[in-house]
């Protein structure tokens, strides 16, 4: 946050200024009695939903009206909010250790920082620790599973904790490949696809791209049987 840099009156944000009525300093009293009770139905026996996130995409042809119909369902509902603590027309959010802008999706700089600093592992818990916070990112990181590969043998049961040269060069290589890690691009639905795909003996690997720029990198190990 830029601490010199004046903070924006109310009636200077666009569209946000028509509603000043929602950024009020004092409640007008208590809630009023609302048509639906809110209520959470549970099914039992059901099973948590496993299921991959996925990201909205981001188009202008309809973000310039989103936060006046935000806006104008908290008037009608008589919900408030505190001007202080909102920001608007961000060029960029953080958003789950992610920064989200117009030229696509980057991992957090404090997380690179952290990972840069990362010391290396003494045992299979501090190694499964890092590739906890890589694999997070393996996104990002293009042949993560074949890169890995050395380390997360070291977290197998059974398996004697030798840090070798090449646990020392994926541990380094890792890292690297973080920090230097690109910017995604931001799918869009209605655009093509294009995947390029690549398997060996021990591992699979793909590029997710989209107008010849990368949505994702994704690879996996392969064990014994498959």
């Amino acid at each position: 946050m830029d601490t010199e840099k004046k903070a924006p009156n109310l009636d200077e944000i666009p569209i946000v200024s028509e509603f000043s009525d929602v950024f009020t300093d004092e409640l007008p009293g208590l809630p009023p009695d609302r048509e639906i009770e809110f209520s959470i139905d549970l099914i039992l026996g059901a099973e948590p939903v496993s299921k991959a996130p996925y990201r909205m995409t981001p188009t202008k042809d309809d973000h310039d009206e989103h936060p006046r119909i935000a806006l104008q369902r908290l008037g009608e509902k008589q919900l408030y909010a505190k001007f202080p603590k909102c920001e608007f027309w961000l060029d960029e959010v953080q958003f789950l250790g992610h920064i989200v802008g117009k030229d696509g999706i980057k991992v957090d700089p404090m997380k690179i920082e952290a990972v840069s600093r990362w010391e290396q592992p003494k045992t299979p818990t501090k190694v499964r620790s890092f590739l906890g916070l890589e694999g997070y990112y393996r996104r990002f990181v293009k042949d993560f599973a074949k890169i890995a590969t050395p380390l997360t043998k070291l977290t197998k049961k059974n398996e004697r904790f030798v840090w070798t040269e090449k646990c020392e060069a994926s541990f380094q290589e890792l890292k690297k490949r973080l920090v230097t890690s690109p910017v995604l691009a931001l799918p869009y639905e209605t655009w093509n696809f294009v995947i390029y795909s690549d398997a060996t003996l021990k591992g699979l690997g793909c590029v997710l791209m989209q107008h010849d720029k990368v949505i994702a990198y994704m690879s996996g190990q392969l064990k014994p049987h498959e």
